[in-house]
């Protein structure tokens, strides 16, 4: 018996010491993981758990050094995270590391490591900056690479007419810096489809406008004097051409020509300026009667003669001067036999270069038209010149009401036989009477690719045959019509 007391006592020893021996073991064992990153840590994305910090950091940077697969469309490059100044902040990361393990209660850590526990996850987040500037910069650099601009519709020679153009590409900037910088922050995820915005809508240049409208007068064998004015009401971006013969004139100060029927606009103007909606009926009629298909000289002059009896047709030539357009006047009624109020000299008809046999009582320019009709237009949209220099006299609403009479000159030649039925156009049109001489055009034309001005005077020496001027004048209507809506396929 006591033998086997002894034997019994001496195999406890044993496992005892055994067990001591395995613990001191593991002890160490738990010791040495101690100097490494706990398991279950995820640092930016990469798992460091068991490796020393030393080991940690070069994967880190490794991993994050790598280049940035970058596509444009089918163009494939590779952007390295220098070139955006980015750079990891592993010292913050492998501190955050060590904040994490002091929190870890060491015996509880020891019986999870003797038991082979699964470790708790934790996650440091990705800690890095970069240089906005150098992004920036590196996002230009490829729009400037890569952008396709679009080719914008090309005349047709001699015709009114553009070709389609070829749309363009054109980087998203800003939302290809963010996917970039995604992309430099993931470990796994580095490539980047770079967003492209197709852009199709491009005017063409108004260099070939210009020479289009040069090429109409040619093949409509007309040679006399063209001088045309137009208006994006969209952009403010004007064309004014001068020509005649082949030759180019200067526009400073533009030609001065018999306005005709043209200065009814003016009259229009200098009626709302002296009056407030409701207008008498009497006054509506007369404008009606004006602006008409009959384009009337007798509701003119009565309108006139309403504003002052001696002087009404100074009146409206001083709201002209008030508005600083200096080419344009009205200086005796229509009526014959009227007497000439005042010898009005201006910039335009001071020219020495160019005489239009010009009528004393009344004169214009294509850009005083046009800056008019633009005026108008402007203020019905509660802007522009008119309603600072008539402050209580002209408003929004009346200028939309000149508009409405103006739109009432469906006479359906010049302008208005250059542009698709239906379009909207506010116009008022004009020629001399008996053997024609100057033909004139201004108007305002409502289309889907853009409202602009056009003012298109016509004066030639010899006789202007109507044919011949009515189409010059239909024609570069025309182009300028399909300048503002050119084709977006092959037409």
């Amino acid at each position: 018996m006591r033998s086997t007391g002894m034997l019994f006592r001496w195999f406890s020893i044993a496992v005892m010491l055994a067990t001591a021996g395995l613990v001191l073991f593991e002890l160490v064992s738990y010791s040495r993981e101690q100097t490494r990153i706990p398991r279950g840590v995820t640092i930016a994305g990469l798992p460091a758990g068991g490796m020393t910090s030393q080991e940690a950091m070069q994967m880190l940077l490794q991993v994050y050094s790598q280049p940035v697969e970058v596509r444009y469309n089918e163009s494939v490059f590779y952007i390295l995270p220098s070139q955006v100044g980015f750079s990891l902040d592993t010292t913050s990361m492998l501190a955050a590391v060590d904040a994490y393990e002091t929190l870890l209660p060491s015996w509880e850590g020891f019986w999870a490591f003797l038991w082979n526990s699964p470790a708790d996850a934790h996650t440091i987040p990705i800690k890095a900056e970069y240089s906005r500037t150098q992004l920036t910069a590196l996002m230009e650099d490829l729009a400037a690479r890569y952008d396709l601009p679009p080719i914008p519709p090309q005349p047709e020679p001699g015709r009114p007419f553009f070709k389609a153009g070829t749309p363009g590409t054109v980087l998203d900037r800003e939302k290809g810096a963010e996917l970039l910088v995604e992309a430099l922050y993931s470990p796994s995820e580095r490539r980047v489809n770079l967003p492209v915005v197709s852009n199709q809508r491009s005017l063409p240049s108004l260099d070939s406008l210009d020479t289009l409208i040069k090429q109409l007068t040619a093949v409509n064998n007309y040679f006399g004097l063209i001088d045309v004015y137009m208006v994006n009401l969209q952009t403010g971006q004007d064309l004014h051409l001068i020509h005649m013969s082949g030759e180019d004139f200067s526009g400073d100060p533009d030609v001065a020509f018999t306005a005709v029927s043209t200065i009814k606009i003016p009259i229009l103007l200098a009626t709302f300026v002296q009056r407030d909606l409701p207008l008498d009926l009497q006054t509506e009629k007369w404008l009606k009667d004006m602006l008409g298909v009959e384009s009337g000289n007798d509701p003119a002059d009565w309108l006139m003669q309403s504003l002052d009896p001696a002087r009404g047709p100074l009146i409206v030539t001083q709201t002209l001067r008030e508005m600083g357009l200096v080419n344009t006047f009205i200086a005796g009624y229509f009526k014959p036999g009227s007497g000439l109020l005042e010898a009005i000299k201006s910039p335009a008809n001071q020219r020495d270069d160019i005489q239009t046999d010009l009528d004393p009582y009344n004169q214009t320019t294509p850009v005083d038209m046009g800056l008019l009709l633009q005026d108008i237009y402007q203020c019905s949209n509660g802007g522009g010149t008119l309603l600072m220099k008539f402050v209580g006299k002209i408003t929004a609403e009346e200028c939309g009401v000149m508009l409405d009479y103006m739109a009432n000159d469906t006479i359906g030649v010049f302008i208005q036989a250059g542009v698709p039925e239906g379009t909207k156009v506010v116009h008022k049109h004009g020629w001399d009477p008996g053997i024609f001489h100057t033909f004139g055009d201004a108007a305002i034309v409502y289309t889907p690719g853009g409202n602009y001005v056009l003012s298109i005077f016509l004066w030639q020496e010899d006789w202007l045959l109507w044919d011949v001027g009515s189409r010059v004048i239909s024609e570069v209507s025309k182009a300028v019509y399909n300048y503002f809506n050119p084709p977006t396929g092959t037409r």
